[in-house]
Order: structure tokens, then C-alpha cells, then sequence
């Protein structure tokens, strides 16, 4: 889990631009509709990565909750490929069932400090250790240099064929490295 974070208020503006920050949200919303992409947001759901920004309508008052996900930590809470959630939005009920709906009934009447409690206190129970593999040690290599690490040089230290680089990526991160 990159962070936590909650808002509850008017919306400023009803459109709102996100640029792509290399983790998944997983949002849980208490008022008013989200749309993007032909989605709509009402109770709960995880968007996946993208590669470009995403502008999202907002509801005109927002009471929200919201943990941002690396790829490992969606991976190991959520327990499905990440290219599956690659550019996409999906209900959080349909990937981890009833559960969704629990959480958000209870930290619906909550205050912003246990509300948060509540939503760690969730995730803290679903998340499993992600795996240690070469794989991972490459998207940490990423993060850790911020982009910057050499691709190739990784590959070749991990002993990955361009294609097993690639398909690696793709269930691990949802994208390919670049």
C-alpha cells in the first residue's frame, strides 16, 4: 500500500485530470457518483494502471476514501494477473465479494481518522506477501531508480528473455516496463 488518504466536501471542479503514478486506486465512495471512461463509480472499485491521464467527473460533493496500490500489494490483495485490471475500472464486490460492500457500510458513519482505521484495518487482513521472485526484484530496481534503471540491464542480470520480460510485466505491473 503506497498511502491512505480520504475527502469529504464540495468539489471544486467537476472535472478532474489523473495522471498515471504507477500504482492502482482502489476508491470506495460514500456520496455521488464518480464517472471515467464510461464507468461509473457509486459504492466501490479498483482502476487499474494506465499508461495516459484519465479525467474523471465528479460528483458535485465528494465523501470518499481511497487507498493508492502498488502493483505487488493489488496483486497480493486482490489475487488476479494485473494486466487483467490494466486500463480498466471494475467493481471492488466482483473481485472480492460481499467484503466491499461490509467495508464501506462500515466506515460509512465514521470520522476521517477511524474511517482510515478501518480501511488499513481491511486491507491488513486480505493482503498476503507478495511473491519474491526475479520478477519483482526488477519492478522494485524501476521504482527505486525511478524509471531510470536500464530495462536491458535488468533483463540480463535476471536472466529474462525479452519475452518472459514482457509477460512478467504484464501480470505482475499490468504494463509493459517501458
Amino acid at each position: 500500500v503506497d498511502h491512505l488518504w480520504t475527502f469529504r466536501g464540495p468539489t471544486a471542479d467537476r472535472f478532474k485530470r489523473v495522471f498515471p503514478n504507477g500504482c492502482l486506486e482502489l476508491i470506495v465512495s460514500f456520496e455521488g457518483a464518480y464517472r471515467v471512461e464510461g464507468f461509473s463509480l457509486e459504492t466501490a472499485a479498483v482502476s487499474g494502471l494506465s499508461a495516459g491521464p484519465l479525467v474523471v467527473e465528479q460528483p458535485p460533493a465528494q465523501d470518499v476514501m481511497a487507498a493508492r496500490l502498488t502493483p505487488a500489494g493489488a496483486r497480493a490483495l486482490l489475487g488476479v494477473p494485473m494486466e487483467s485490471l490494466a486500463h480498466r475500472h471494475l467493481a471492488l464486490e466482483d473481485l472480492v465479494g460481499a467484503s466491499a460492500r461490509e467495508l464501506r457500510e462500515r466506515a460509512a458513519g465514521l470520522g476521517v481518522e477511524r474511517r482510515l482505521h478501518a480501511l488499513a484495518g481491511w486491507l491488513r487482513a486480505r493482503l498476503s506477501p507478495p511473491p519474491r521472485d526475479a520478477a519483482s526484484w526488477m519492478v522494485e530496481a524501476l521504482v527505486e531508480s525511478r524509471g531510470c534503471a536500464s530495462i536491458e540491464a535488468l533483463r540480463l542480470e535476471a536472466g529474462f528473455s525479452k519475452r518472459r520480460l514482457l509477460a512478467s510485466f504484464r501480470e505482475r505491473v499490468g504494463l509493459t516496463p517501458k
